[in-house]
């Protein structure tokens, strides 16, 4: 009986060696003989074997044929193998689910070839200039402290509703600057540190909904009188405004989660922080983008829904009720990603 040891030794004895040069006859003896000697050898350790061994032996031999399905049969061949899902980002030792657009690595591939945000190229100077500025959303702060960089700013603060996007922030902010930007000529080197900083904040939290929510409604409240007046109006407490509030990809997020009433105690707060012959420049997402996101968590689906509300109606809105005046639409040019190249829209506190 041969085993598979004897099948394969003889196999290799027959080959040639193609790749070889010709042996040598004496070469050709010796190995000829030493493949006699070792085929001995195996049929005597065969014959020791049982003949109950032997039997499954070659029952082994035969049942992995070609027409046996083996214990592989079912897995799919290497082409065609299912693409590998992508592995959840893990923060803190938690899952993360990114249902308010706080992405990790949103700038990853949306800066152009020397690190600028696309969107800093359409910005004005006299937005910016001596301004005191607050970015909301900022996300990791690039587009934030770019507008250090790049504008003559009296300060600026990020705002963003995620703690670990802030600490982000603040370690960009302290390296950024240092490694990548380069001075234009003739300007002096700015202290970014000291021009820019950041702070964790729910933009829409549940007291602004329930107290702020929709247009205002008196002339005492739009002209931003003294907190306290003989006539027993509402008391409206004194906060820190800014000449000029940027608030870009923001809009959707606020919509998803928290809705109609979202949005508009969003708008008001705005109305509230922008000064009086200040700057508005907010970039609206579409309708067609909630539809990608809307399943994000079950109740952004359920809010999707009820959204009576739509983007194109934000503009107007902002102009009749909020009293922002329209100033001009821009659109980043020469981005390298389309998520940048939503129309930007510029509004002058009235």
């Amino acid at each position: 009986v041969q085993t598979d040891q004897t099948i394969q030794l003889t196999s290799l004895a027959m080959e040639p060696e193609i790749s070889a040069p010709p042996a040598e006859p004496e070469t050709v003896q010796l190995e000829a003989e030493d493949s006699k000697k070792r085929k001995r050898d195996t049929e005597s350790q065969d014959s020791d074997i049982p003949d109950a061994k032997k039997a499954k032996n070659e029952a082994d031999k035969t049942s992995l044929g070609p027409s046996e399905p083996t214990d592989n049969a079912s897995e799919p061949a290497k082409g065609d193998e299912a693409p590998k899902k992508k592995k959840p980002v893990v923060v803190d030792g938690k899952k993360k689910v990114f249902q308010f657009g706080n992405y990790i690595g949103y700038y990853g591939y949306r800066l152009d070839e020397q690190g600028r945000d696309p969107r800093i190229g359409c910005m004005k100077p006299e937005w910016f200039d001596g301004k005191d500025v607050l970015d909301i959303g900022c996300n990791s702060g690039v587009f934030t402290i770019q507008l250090a960089c790049y504008f003559n700013v009296k300060k600026v603060e990020g705002r963003d509703i995620d703690k670990h996007l802030i600490d982000m922030a603040i370690k960009t902010r302290d390296t950024w600057y240092e490694e990548h930007y380069k001075l234009p000529e003739g300007q002096q080197k700015k202290n970014v540190k000291a021009l820019v900083s950041f702070k964790q904040e729910n933009f829409v939290d549940e007291k602004l909904l329930k107290n702020n929510a929709g247009p205002p409604k008196t002339e005492w409240e739009r002209k931003d009188a003294p907190a306290v007046v003989a006539s027993g109006l509402p008391v409206v407490r004194k906060q820190v405004t800014f000449d000029t509030v940027t608030c870009m990809s923001v809009t959707k997020w606020i919509h998803l989660n928290f809705g109609d009433e979202g949005i508009l105690a969003a708008f008001k707060r705005l109305q509230q922080l922008v000064r009086v012959g200040g700057y508005l420049i907010i970039e609206i997402q579409d309708w067609r983008s909630y539809r990608k996101k809307k399943d994000m968590t079950e109740s952004t689906a359920e809010n999707f829904e009820k959204l009576k509300l739509r983007p194109h109606q934000f503009a107007g809105m902002l102009a009749e009720r909020y009293y922002f005046k329209p100033i001009c639409e821009i659109t980043p040019e020469n981005s390298v990603s389309k998520g940048f190249t939503r129309p930007i829209s510029v509004f002058q506190r009235v």
